[in-house]
C-alpha cells in the first residue's frame, strides 16, 4: 500500500506493533515539534509492512524498557526507523545499498555532544573538512553520501552545537599543530594539571572507596603511594614533574591491592610493595634504587613492621621461585622452588614470585596442575609477574620490545594457565574494522543470494565471553602500532577500564567485556615496516612494560 503522509505512515506502523506499546509511541509523537524528523518517515512504495512492524516492535520494546521515556529517545527511535525504511525499500532496480553514517554524522543527527580527541593528529584535510560546522551559523554536508543522488545536508540541531576538541601539549610554550583557520573558529581553554595536593586528595578518596579500612590506614596507604611516585619521578627526571602525571599508575596500584583474587596476600606490607614494584618502580633499572625509595617512603609507625620480608619482591626472581637458566621445565619445578601454585578450590593459580594470582576458568571442579611449557628464566618469570599485575590492576597490558623476545608467546602461556580462550590478532596496515568487528556479507542460500551479518574476530571472542559458559577470553592485539587510526579509534572503548559493555560497530548489540582480558604488543617504531608511535591518549590506557632481549 502506498502511503504519502508521514504522520499517517508512522501511525499505521504503530498499529501493527504490540497493543501495549503503540499508544505510548503515538502519544509521544504528538508532542514532537521537529517536522523535518517526521518528514523523514515518509514510506516509499511497496514496503513490506509486516517485516517492518516486527523489527520496529523490537526497537520500541528496547526503547520502552526503561521506566522514563524521553522525547530524545523517541526521536532517536524515529531516526532508526527511517533508516530501516530505506534499507527495506524495494524498487525496480533491485536492492539499494544505504550509506552508513560515521561517528561525526551520527552524532550530529542524534544531537549529542561531539568530542574530537587528539584533534591535532589527523592530516590538515580532515580538520579542514569540519570547518563548516564550527562557523557561527553551522552547516554540514555529507558529500560522501551519493545514495540519494544529491548532497545530504544534516541539520545542526541546537543542542548538538557543543563540539569539544582536545589536544596534548608537551612543550613548555604549549604550541599546537593546528591551522590558524581551525583555531580561529574555536575557543581555546588551557587545562592546568592537578596540583600535588589535589592529586593526594583524589588518591585518598579512591583508596577509601576501594578498600574497607580505617581512616588512619587509608591515609597511610595514600601517603606511601604518593611518596613513592614522587621519588620515582625525581629519580627519572631532573625536572619537577607534577604528581598527577603518575595518577593513573597510582590508581592501578589501588586496583591491584583491592582485587579479591589477591586477598590471600597480606596487605601490609606484601601487597603494597608488589603493587609499587610493577606500577611505579618498573621504569627504574637499579634494584638498589627501588629498595632505597621504598624504605625511605615506609613509615613504620603507620604501616607497621615486616617490610624487610617484602623487599624480596623488588629483586629478581631466584631458584626459590622456580627459576631455571637452562634445562627442562619439569626439572626447574621439581628440583628448585615451585613456579606456580594452585588454590585449594582450583579457581585461581598463583605465581610464586610476587604471590599474585590469576583467575582460572572452572572445569567441573577438577583441580589440575598448571600447564606451562616455557623455560622459566629470570626474564620470563618477571614478564609473567608483570602480566599478572596488569590483569589484577584491571588495566590492559602493552608489551614493548624488540622482535624475538617472546612477547606474544608469554601472553599465550598466561591464557593457557587460566584455561581461557586465547585469540591472537595480527595487526597490519591493511587490517580493517570489518575484519575485527564484522560486516554484512553476501552469501548463497540455496539458489538465492542474501546479505547476512558476519562477526569479526573480536566480536566472535566477545560472544564467547557472553555465552552461558562465561569463559574468560584473552585477546592479544599483536603489533598494535601497525593499525590504522580508524582501527585504533574503534579499539579505544574496548580498552577503557570504566566501561563494562561494548557496542559492536554497525549493530545494536551491547556485549559485556567483564570477562575479557586485553593484551597488546608492539615493536619499536625504529624497527620500521610502517610502524608508528601510538597516540598518547591510547598509550595512556595501557600499563606499558618495556622488555629487553634475553641475556646470553
Amino acid at each position: 500500500q502506498s502511503i504519502s503522509d508521514s504522520s499517517v505512515a508512522f501511525t499505521t506502523i504503530s498499529r501493527t506493533i504490540t497493543a501495549n506499546t503503540s499508544h505510548i509511541v503515538e502519544s509521544r509523537i504528538s508532542a514532537l515539534d521537529d517536522e523535518e524528523v517526521l518528514h523523514n518517515m515518509i514510506l516509499p512504495e511497496m514496503i513490506e509492512l509486516t517485516k517492518l512492524a516486527t523489527t520496529m516492535s523490537r526497537y520500541v520494546k528496547d526503547a520502552l524498557a526503561e521506566e522514563n521515556i524521553s522525547d530524545d529517545s523517541i526521536t532517536a527511535l524515529i531516526y532508526r526507523s527511517s533508516r530501516l525504511c530505506q534499507c527495506l525499500n524495494v524498487t525496480k532496480r533491485g536492492t539499494v545499498f544505504v550509506f552508513r553514517d560515521g561517528p561525526v554524522t551520527a552524532c550530529l543527527k542524534k544531537g549529542g555532544i561531539l568530542l574530537l580527541e587528539d584533534f591535532d593528529l589527523p592530516s590538515q584535510s580532515v580538520t579542514e573538512r569540519l570547518n563548516s560546522m564550527l562557523e557561527t551559523e553551522p552547516t554540514f554536508y555529507v558529500t560522501e553520501d551519493v545514495s540519494g543522488g544529491d548532497q545530504v545536508q544534516i541539520p545542526i540541531i541546537e543542542r548538538a552545537q557543543q563540539i569539544i576538541a582536545s589536544v596534548h601539549c608537551d612543550t613548555a610554550d604549549g604550541s599546537i599543530s593546528l591551522s590558524p583557520a581551525v583555531r580561529s573558529r574555536m575557543t581555546e581553554i588551557r587545562v592546568d594539571p592537578y596540583s600535588n595536593q589535589e592529586t593526594r586528595a583524589i588518591v585518598e578518596e579512591y583508596v577509601k572507596k576501594e578498600l574497607s579500612l580505617k581512616d588512619d590506614d587509608v591515609g597511610a596507604i595514600s601517603e606511601f603511594l604518593c611518596t613513592v611516585a614522587t621519588k620515582v619521578s625525581a629519580n627519572v627526571s631532573n625536572t619537577d614533574i607534577p604528581l598527577c602525571s603518575s595518577l593513573s599508575s597510582i590508581l592501578r596500584c589501588v586496583n591491584l591491592i583491592s582485587n579479591p583474587v589477591n586477598n590471600h596476600v597480606p596487605l601490609f606490607p606484601h601487597r603494597l610493595v608488589v603493587a609499587t614494584r610493577f606500577f611505579l618502580l618498573d621504569e627504574l633499572n637499579s634494584i638498589e634504587t627501588c629498595v632505597e625509595i621504598v624504605r625511605a617512603s615506609w613509615k613504620v609507625e603507620r604501616l607497621g613492621d615486616g617490610l624487610e620480608s617484602a623487599l624480596q619482591w623488588l629483586k629478581e626472581p631466584t631458584a626459590a621461585h622456580g627459576v631455571k637458566g637452562n634445562g627442562n621445565v619439569e626439572a626447574a619445578v621439581e628440583e628448585n622452588g615451585k613456579l606456580f601454585e594452585n588454590s585449594e578450590t582450583g579457581d585461581k593459580v598463583s605465581l610464586c614470585f610476587s604471590m599474585l594470582s590469576l583467575e582460572v576458568c572452572s572445569e567441573g571442579g577438577n583441580i589440575s596442575k598448571p600447564q606451562f611449557s616455557m623455560v622459566p628464566t629470570v626474564t620470563l618469570v618477571t614478564q609473567l609477574a608483570r602480566i599478572f599485575a596488569a590483569i589484577g590492576g584491571e588495566a590492559p597490558l602493552l608489551l614493548c620490545g624488540p622482535p624475538g623476545v617472546g612477547k606474544s608467546q608469554v601472553c599465550s602461556a598466561v591464557a593457557n594457565l587460566a584455561k581461557a580462550k586465547f585469540v591472537r590478532i595480527n595487526m597490519s596496515g591493511s587490517t580493517t574494522t570489518d575484519q575485527l568487528f564484522g560486516s554484512i556479507m553476501l552469501r548463497l542460500k540455496g539458489s538465492e543470494r542474501v546479505f547476512e551479518w558476519q562477526d569479526g574476530t573480536i566480536t566472535a571472542a566477545l560472544r564467547v565471553a557472553n555465552s552461558e559458559s562465561g569463559r574468560i577470553v584473552f585477546v592479544l592485539i599483536d603489533e598494535i602500532n601497525l593499525a590504522s587510526p580508524e582501527v585504533l579509534d574503534c579499539l579505544t572503548p574496548l580498552l577503557s577500564s570504566h566501561l563494562s559493555k561494548f557496542l559492536v560497530p554497525g549493530t545494536s548489540d551491547y556485549l559485556s567485556i567483564k570477562r575479557v582480558r586485553f593484551l597488546a604488543t608492539m615493536n619499536p617504531a625504529t624497527v620500521g615496516g610502517g610502524r608508528n608511535r601510538l597516540p598518547r591518549s591510547i598509550k595512556n590506557i595501557f600499563t606499558v612494560v618495556n622488555l629487553e632481549s634475553y641475556s646470553d
